[in-house]
């Protein structure tokens, strides 16, 4: 099975064309800025929704274990689960509903998270099946996971959307809980398979904005992309939005990017400046507001 935390229809900025993403539970990174907090944690907790809650207590006589008694008796709607197991028959069949828009705009299945590689055998096997022969298959990852974990998914996914937040290993630590050594490893092998690649950068005010920064990270890409065989297609900066706020507050947690704001339009153009100096032609201001991923 798959555990998820949602499938979201009629995305537009997870690959090509019209896609359902489909949104995996678990994450091996703990991004400061995350704006799907309720991905990081494997383990399926409660929304509390405040302002349906009418304190009735109707949830109290269920074990807090009981995540889907809990949710089913509360009256107002105000609580209910983080998350869900999903058989790999129901998820194709709930994916298929949307075959024609693949079709007719080239769009296809996407999934994100959290980061769907901790889940790369179930992946598989749900790509791999015959039913989504044809459909365009994109996985987005942090790709902070073994390599094998991207050996198991090769085969049958046909572009990869994939996190670059700095270059900086120990500034990456502090912003994300990990290191990028293993990150940066696995992309450079990753774009030696000739893949389809799209890079996705979040730019994230006081912690990797800076010229300097941005310019490494800038100059690290155009080297991937002049690999022999290199499958970078796109590189998009994703300006942070404060979206993800009411999540927090409905999983009772402190918002952690309490003090920043989106960067501004003229931030955004001088770092798309930025890389077109650095020869990086492709590189495009990405939107970050309607997609609900990223870590």
């Amino acid at each position: 099975m798959l555990k998820i935390t949602h499938i979201q229809r009629f995305s537009v900025h997870d690959g090509p064309g019209i896609r359902t993403t489909v949104f995996c539970k678990g994450c091996s990174l703990g991004c400061f800025w995350c704006h799907n907090p309720e991905a990081i944690e494997g383990r399926i907790r409660l929304w509390r929704d405040k302002n349906r809650c009418i304190e009735c207590g109707s949830c109290t006589g269920s074990r807090p274990e009981e995540i889907y008694s809990c949710s089913a008796a509360c009256p107002t709607g105000a609580l209910s689960p983080t998350g869900v197991w999903m058989e790999p028959d129901g998820l194709l069949k709930e994916l298929l509903r949307d075959g024609s828009h693949y079709r007719r705009t080239g769009g296809g299945v996407t999934f994100s998270g959290g980061e769907p590689l901790l889940q790369a055998e179930v992946l598989c096997r749900i790509m791999s099946s015959p039913e989504l022969s044809g459909v365009s298959k994109a996985v987005d990852t942090a790709g902070n996971v073994p390599w094998g974990n991207f050996s198991k998914v090769l085969s049958c996914t046909d572009l990869f959307l994939y996190d670059v937040k700095c270059m900086d290993s120990a500034r990456h630590k502090e912003g994300t809980g990990a290191g990028n050594g293993l990150i940066q490893e696995n992309l450079e092998r990753l774009c030696r398979t000739g893949k389809a690649v799209w890079i996705r950068v979040p730019v994230i005010p006081g912690w990797n904005d800076s010229e300097s920064e941005m310019r490494a990270v800038a100059q690290r890409l155009r080297e991937l992309s002049e690999l022999p065989g290199s499958g970078i297609e796109r590189i998009q900066l994703l300006p942070f939005h404060r979206f993800g706020k009411e999540k927090y507050e409905r999983l009772g947690r402190e918002y952690p990017a309490g003090k920043l704001t989106a960067p501004s339009g003229q931030t955004m153009e001088g770092l798309l400046r930025l890389f077109r100096e650095e020869g990086l032609l492709r590189a495009e201001i990405g939107n970050h507001i309607i997609s609900d991923r990223q870590n």
